[in-house]
């Protein structure tokens, strides 16, 4: 089935020049021409239309990007391994003329190649990152904010559009209790990454910030893949300057890296589990009762808070490095994380639980001090058989010492070991 994207853009594929047209080569220096057969050329004008799906385009600044893009197409001797193939509808002076181009893998960052009867040009990732972003994002603007622009430009960076623009308040301090939603571990984890280039969220906290989401036209690093597709720009302003600012991956699981490259571990010289000790409020009381409670204890309470509907008790009982999970899985792709726990509300689903057994697991290979595991037998009634129905399950549960202080938390629970 031929899939529609309504471009409006100055690009063409043809062998010879329409009359009265300026063009350039796409890549001079790599141009089929220089090697004796046709170029790949770009009139300036002619183009009206480019039909890869159903969204229409019509702002000059996100047209001169995709052109952009386009005029760094290559000539290549076939298509990429795996690709698969699209029709590419390009109208031009009212007359519509159809090419076939091929699309790897998304999550590959691979470049398309586009066939037309000259042979094969190879076309940016870039590029195709863009129409996947317009057919994500159909609601987005062509407003973008001018310093926001110069930001990113600084470190290589272009906004294609604007995704959403937020109201949104700062948490008291970059401090965790136990078992509350990790809001305060998203501030906290993207604080660092802006204070790799000079900026700090710490001077907004408790008060109402606009956030600026975007589009960028890059892809993430490639240490990020297969995420390196889904890159957008966070912005943060407050009392007319930028306080922070960050890049992030989305839907599923959001952390990235600075504007800049670096991840949390280059930017703190900490791993997670050094970082997040610093993030604890050590003075709850609830984190100061469950650091007291041995491994099986742990277990026997979070099935017990799920039974006796005490959420809270129950999400405490998980590592702040499980808890994140919830920040981005499922997300709407238009908000920077979920508003709370109930978008993946798993425990909510179970009406009642009991711990019939608890027994140590071995599992040698990944054994270690700080690590233990347990092969649990519970009996689970559910309001619907979502990933599981009601009656006696058996669950792998690995825990881990968060920090000294707090001792035990479930790290992971599974269905097989």
């Amino acid at each position: 089935m031929v899939r529609k994207i309504l471009l409006l853009l100055f690009f063409l594929l043809l062998v010879l020049l329409l009359p009265g047209c300026s063009s350039t080569h796409v890549n001079d220096k790599n141009s089929s021409e220089a090697k004796g057969g046709a170029s790949f050329q770009i009139p300036a004008t002619d183009l009206t239309a480019i039909t890869l799906d159903t969204i229409e385009v019509t702002d000059p600044s996100l047209i001169s990007l995709l052109s952009a893009e386009l005029a760094k197409a290559v000539p290549s001797k076939e298509a990429p391994g795996n690709a698969h193939p699209e029709t590419l509808a390009l109208t031009v002076n009212g007359r519509e003329e159809s090419y076939q181009i091929y699309i790897a893998d998304l999550d590959t960052a691979a470049p398309a190649a586009l066939k037309s009867e000259e042979g094969w040009y190879q076309i940016p990732a870039e590029f195709i990152n863009l129409l996947h972003s317009l057919d994500e994002y159909p609601n987005y603007s062509a407003v973008v904010e001018e310093k926001d622009k110069e930001l990113l430009a600084k470190y290589g960076l272009t906004p294609a559009f604007l995704i959403n623009q937020l109201q949104v308040k700062l948490p008291v301090d970059l401090l965790h209790r136990a078992g509350e939603y990790p809001t305060t571990l998203y501030w906290a984890y993207n604080n660092e990454l802006s204070k790799a280039i000079n900026l700090n969220l710490e001077k907004a906290l408790d008060q109402q910030v606009d956030v600026r989401l975007y589009k960028i036209v890059e892809l993430l690093p490639d240490y990020l893949s297969p995420r390196c597709h889904t890159g957008r720009a966070v912005i943060v302003h407050y009392a007319d300057e930028i306080v922070g600012a960050w890049l992030d991956a989305g839907r599923h699981d959001g952390f990235a890296c600075s504007l800049d490259g670096k991840t949390l571990e280059e930017v703190t010289n900490k791993s997670w589990d050094q970082w997040i000790v610093s993030h604890i409020d050590y003075d709850d009381p609830l984190e100061k009762e469950l650091a007291l409670k041995s491994p099986e204890e742990i277990i026997q309470t979070y099935y017990e808070a799920i039974n006796n509907k005490d959420d809270r008790r129950a999400y405490a009982c998980l590592s702040r490095k499980y808890l994140s999970s919830y920040l981005f899985s499922n997300m709407d792709n238009y908000y920077l994380m979920n508003p709370g726990y109930e978008i993946n509300d798993g425990v909510g689903n179970i009406t009642s639980a009991s711990v019939v057994k608890i027994e140590p697991y071995s599992l040698d290979s990944e054994q270690s001090e700080e690590l233990l595991f347990y092969q649990v037998t519970v009996d689970l009634e559910v309001k619907e058989p979502i990933t599981f129905e009601s009656g006696r399950q058996t669950r792998f549960i690995y825990l881990k010492q968060e920090s000294p202080s707090t001792g035990w938390r479930i790290l992971s629970i599974g269905t097989g070991p």
